[in-house]
């Protein structure tokens, strides 16, 4: 009876150590995977950052806020990047939260992409928020997506060895056009009446719409004896400055811009005038484009005129002028290295777009039967 007292006293005994041990492991691993924020102080200074830093393989760059409120990217010549694309990283960044601990053995950093950016493999792209005092609010080192799942990714803060899994709630990308819109212009061809290039030995290439509902650009001024090289040719020119992208941006005042050389004027009906420039400096295809506010030009569209499914309704003058004064805050300063097709697209000359016309000879009459 003594030794079964015993052995029922060391069971209770080692029951409650297990459970204690249970209890103090449950709530170890609750405090441990309970979601936490990475920069818990970030959202009351968010309004202290001038200035974003961002390192990866490619190299470093930087965002920073101008005097205006404005955001720029002296890596591509001051260019404006969006506000609301700063604001979301800053934004995202401040309520960024983990999910659960990974990793803190800087030897196993690589497999999850988070080694320092300058690693020659396993690299991590880094994005530090900086004040005006030089301070940094914060530095997160950013890896890969979490296998199988896209919408988590791996993070360390700066400095620190700790991995965390966390939300992917914002883009990093490591390179400075990435930061920008993925167009630098983009007109749609149903605003476009008309495309006027004027070469420096003043021929001029003409191609326009009549109306405003029209489906098709045709090229004007063709010489006898000629056609369109294919039906769609002015069609190709109606689409030339939708979602032009660019690789490189100088400002102009940079560049040797010809003062001379092909010159394309784009007319909507609307009232909008866009002067587009081309030049190829030292192997690279540049383009610039200055606009116009051209109420002249605007054709409304007529009541009784056809009415064609899914035509948009075209913006009003006022839209027109305040448009013009947003694209010259963007385009004006600077020129963008842009493929050489776009560039060929503003340089081509009428015997680019014709070829003769094939004449079909005539079929010989057979000789009219003997009587």
């Amino acid at each position: 009876m003594r030794r079964l007292v015993v052995f029922a006293v060391g069971t209770v005994v080692v029951v409650a150590v297990a459970v204690a041990a249970t209890i103090w492991r449950d709530t170890s691993l609750q405090s441990t995977n309970e979601p936490q924020r990475v920069f818990p102080a970030l959202m009351d200074e968010i309004n202290a950052v001038q200035e974003v830093r961002v390192e990866s393989e490619h190299g470093t760059f930087r965002i920073i806020r101008g005097e205006a409120g404005e955001w720029i990217m002296p890596e591509l010549a001051d260019y404006p990047v969006e506000p609301d694309k700063v604001k979301q990283v800053l934004v995202s960044m401040s309520v960024l939260e983990t999910l659960e601990p990974r990793t803190s053995d800087p030897a196993r950093h690589g497999a999850l992409g988070l080694n320092d950016p300058t690693a020659s493999e396993g690299g991590a792209v880094s994005i530090s928020l900086v004040d005006e005092a030089e301070t940094s609010l914060a530095s997160l080192l950013v890896g890969r997506d979490a296998s199988g799942n896209q919408r988590a990714r791996y993070v360390r803060r700066a400095g620190e060895d700790q991995a965390w899994l966390v939300w992917r709630n914002f883009d990093l990308p490591g390179q400075p056009m990435g930061w920008l819109d993925s167009s630098i212009l983009d007109l749609p061809r149903w605003r476009v009446q008309r495309f006027i290039t004027e070469h420096a030995d003043g021929e001029q290439v003409l191609i326009e719409r009549a109306l405003f509902s029209d489906q098709y650009f045709g090229l004007q001024n063709i010489p006898e004896g000629y056609e369109p090289e294919n039906p769609y040719v002015g069609n190709q020119h109606g689409t030339a400055l939708e979602r032009v992208k660019a690789v490189a941006i100088e400002k102009r005042s940079d560049l040797a811009l010809p003062e001379e050389g092909p010159a394309t004027t784009v007319e909507t009906f609307d009232g909008l005038r866009l002067v587009v420039r081309t030049a190829e400096l030292d192997e690279i295809d540049w383009l610039w484009v200055d606009a116009e506010y051209a109420p002249s030009v605007r054709k409304e569209l007529p009541e009784d005129g056809p009415n064609v499914v899914g035509l948009p309704e075209m913006p009003s003058l006022e839209d027109v002028e305040l448009e013009v004064d947003e694209l010259n805050a963007q385009l004006s300063k600077w020129a963008f290295a842009v493929p050489p097709s776009k560039r060929k697209q503003f340089s081509r000359r009428m015997a680019d777009l014709i070829k003769e016309q094939v004449v079909e000879e005539a079929a010989e009459e057979p000789p009219a039967p003997a009587n």
